[in-house]
């Protein structure tokens, strides 16, 4: 079990701009919680437990109206904040803003041309994509507020034949995560279709042996997540398990009840500053 200097992903809310096909935040919820009751959960987690980093994520975080105030509560406590965005609404000016107190922005990017965008889902209900151009420039306002820039690609059957190369090397991210598509059935959503072969994936993340990436099969038993409702869950299973409401149960006691791979949590994260 991982005690100290933990990441902890909190996850704002479920709603997104976007609806690509791959993903599995699916929740079909639209509860936000206060920040009051995000300023709880952060008194919950850290009254007893050494953190390293929060990671914000969603849904799209950025859609959070009070993620602002959220962050300045993590810094005040001395404490790492990260971002995980699809990027649509970020820009350069909030970029600027998040300068001495976002220690790194993580870019959804599972493709690049416009069509294949929107086939994946990586588009707003009117088409709007996030062009690579425009995705260029924002990487580059990352590094020039510095900023640690990570790229997260998620692989599935639809672009598993996309070509990174040039992008990745025209970025030049910190890091690079490759990630297999997770399975994911719930209520009306699911992805299996879209499922790729571990072999594809291996496969996929051998056409770029030269670009230093980190290759994820699985985030099964390796990710402390806190959703929108401001539950811990269990991700070991294809749905996820809820273990507590940490708006009125004790982290600690309830994070030691949970199964955590040790050595493919701190795998994962080993890079991450």
């Amino acid at each position: 079990m991982v005690k100290n200097n933990c990441i902890i992903n909190l996850h704002l809310l479920e709603g997104c701009n976007y609806r690509c096909k791959h993903c599995f935040a699916h929740f079909d919820s639209t509860a936000v919680l206060s920040v009051h009751n995000w300023k709880q959960i952060i008194d919950n987690i850290t009254e007893k437990t050494s953190v390293s980093r929060f990671n914000l994520a969603g849904g799209e975080p950025l859609l959070y109206k009070g993620i602002d105030e959220v962050i300045e509560y993590i810094n005040a406590k001395n404490i790492q904040v990260s971002i995980i965005t699809n990027g649509h609404l970020l820009s350069e000016e909030r970029i600027r803003k998040f300068k001495g107190k976002v220690s790194m922005i993580g870019l959804s990017i599972d493709a690049l041309q416009p069509e294949l965008l929107r086939k994946i889902g990586r588009c707003t209900k009117s088409n709007k994509i996030l062009s690579a151009d425009n995705c260029v420039t924002l990487c580059k306002s990352i590094h020039e507020n510095g900023i640690q820039l990570k790229i997260n690609t998620v692989v599935s059957r639809l672009n598993l034949h996309e070509d990174f190369t040039g992008f990745i090397k025209t970025v030049c991210p910190t890091r690079w995560k490759i990630l297999k598509m997770k399975r994911f059935s719930a209520d009306s959503f699911d992805n299996t279709e879209l499922e790729i072969t571990d072999n594809e994936f291996n496969m996929f993340c051998s056409t770029y042996s030269s670009i230093p990436h980190i290759a994820e099969a699985s985030l099964k038993n390796s990710y402390i997540m806190i959703d929108a409702r401001g539950k811990l869950v269990d991700n070991s299973h294809e749905s996820y398990m809820v273990i507590a409401n940490l708006l009125n149960e004790d982290f600690r006691d309830v994070f030691n009840t949970m199964y955590l791979d040790t050595a493919l949590y701190e795998s994962r994260y080993k890079q991450a500053s």
